[in-house]
């Protein structure tokens, strides 16, 4: 079974959630937003309460979380991204992934040094 998060509450993270809901390999593990109530509301409709409710998604990086979903605002999708595949993270982003050039270097440079774990 994978354990998988999500970053980021918003509208998108509810095609990811009933995606992850679907895959019978994959539980989501935890779910996170600055905005705890939409982390409470994500969880507690797809996971019945079950997945952990966090504010800080660096927390992910120490977690035993194996899969990361970043469903946040453009300009954190390459932040977020390099540091989670620095921690051995499978990341998953929405489009785009970067938004600017020296963005998209980094997430460029993370993925070749960690390969086939980054998908958007």
């Amino acid at each position: 079974m994978k354990k998988a998060a999500i970053i980021g509450c918003g509208s998108i993270s509810h095609v990811h959630a009933r995606a992850l809901r679907n895959i019978d390999h994959a539980e989501i593990a935890a779910v996170c937003d600055t905005d705890i109530s939409k982390g409470k509301s994500l969880s507690q409709q797809y996971t019945s309460g079950r997945a952990a409710i966090i504010t800080d998604w660096q927390e992910l990086c120490q977690s035993d979380v194996e899969v990361v979903h970043i469903c946040t605002p453009h300009y954190l999708h390459a932040p977020m991204a390099v540091e989670l595949l620095r921690h051995g993270k499978i990341v998953f982003m929405e489009k785009p992934c970067a938004i600017s050039r020296a963005q998209f270097e980094q997430l460029k440079q993370a993925d070749e040094m960690y390969p086939g774990k980054l998908g958007f």
